[in-house]
């Protein structure tokens, strides 16, 4: 998969199938979109292209009273779009001179500039350009006029849930993940680099890898602790993660802790990915180091039972 900052960096008017988005998140309906877009490029003998913003336009249009944090950051993006058998993502930059771009102006003054476009593959309620002008009708009608085919990708039925990025957020924000995981068709994950801590879980027997965000504009599940893997140079480790204020010992910061539950692991010298499998239970001020060991037992027995059945 070859990788574009912007579209005007496309060289040569490759022919190509198209598809434009956000894509936070990249669950099962942009997965459904994706698959659209190589089954088409392979009917037309065509190139498939993915073209996403960064910011995403989400963010750029959140104000300091409404911080947009992202579910894919556009590093995921990258890594899980490289996964497929895309030939091409571009990476657009979301400005306010973009933001200004009329839907029109954006498929016949930029998308049919640099690309030879022979058909667009969009989702049943996306919408694009200025003011959100641009959707499926808008398409239809642009469509006679400069000759290219469309395609729109029908919702995906599913009984429990609401596969949309709005859903995740909601779902992230009450520590639901395994109805994340659903909705995501993969384990939802946070990356970060180790960090020195305050030694407080080692001196209770359940030593922490202490994880700092690779991005800071990646959202947070609600506060708690969840049964996790940890991938620690290409090595996954079970294990169960805090996320909190350790409000026992009065902690003021927030952060994300993972007791790695079937081996000690030191001196980290690489990146992690903590990936989240299920709900523990909330954060909660304990009475003593006591009581808050014997939760720990209690949780980690939790974490060993679930693998085993996950497993077997």
């Amino acid at each position: 998969m070859e990788i574009i900052n912007n579209i005007n960096n496309i060289k040569n008017k490759i022919p190509a199938v198209v598809t434009v988005g956000n894509f936070d998140g990249i669950h099962l309906g942009h997965k459904e979109v994706i698959n659209s877009l190589l089954e088409e490029s392979k009917r037309l003998n065509v190139k498939s292209i993915l073209i996403t913003f960064n910011p995403s336009s989400k963010e750029y249009f959140a104000n300091d009273n409404n911080d947009v944090k992202l579910i894919t950051t556009i590093e995921e993006k990258k890594k899980i779009f490289s996964n497929t058998k895309l030939d091409m993502l571009v990476i657009q930059k979301f400005n306010k001179e973009f933001a200004e771009i009329s839907s029109k102006d954006f498929i016949e003054n930029m998308l049919m500039k640099y690309i030879d476009v022979k058909e667009i593959v969009l989702g049943y309620s996306h919408t694009f350009g200025k003011n959100n002008d641009g959707d499926g009708k808008l398409l239809r009608k642009l469509s006679k006029i400069n000759e290219f085919e469309i395609k729109v990708v029908e919702k995906i039925k599913n009984n429990d849930y609401n596969i949309n990025s709005t859903n995740l957020r909601s779902l992230l924000a009450t520590g639901e993940i395994e109805k994340v995981n659903n909705i995501l068709g993969r384990n939802f994950i946070l990356n970060g680099k180790v960090i020195s801590g305050k030694q407080r879980g080692r001196n209770l027997g359940f030593p922490t890898i202490n994880l700092e965000q690779t991005s800071s504009r990646k959202i947070i599940p609600k506060i708690g602790a969840y049964i996790v893997e940890v991938s620690i140079n290409n090595i996954v480790y079970n294990g169960m993660c805090n996320i909190g204020y350790n409000p026992t010992f009065n902690g003021k910061e927030l952060s994300i802790e993972v007791h790695i539950i079937d081996g000690d692991i030191k001196n980290i010298d690489s990146d992690v990915a903590v990936k989240f499998h299920s709900w523990l239970r909330d954060e909660k001020k304990f009475e003593n180091e006591e009581k808050l060991i014997e939760q720990l037992k209690n949780d980690k027995k939790k974490c060993e039972e679930y693998f085993f059945h996950k497993n077997n």
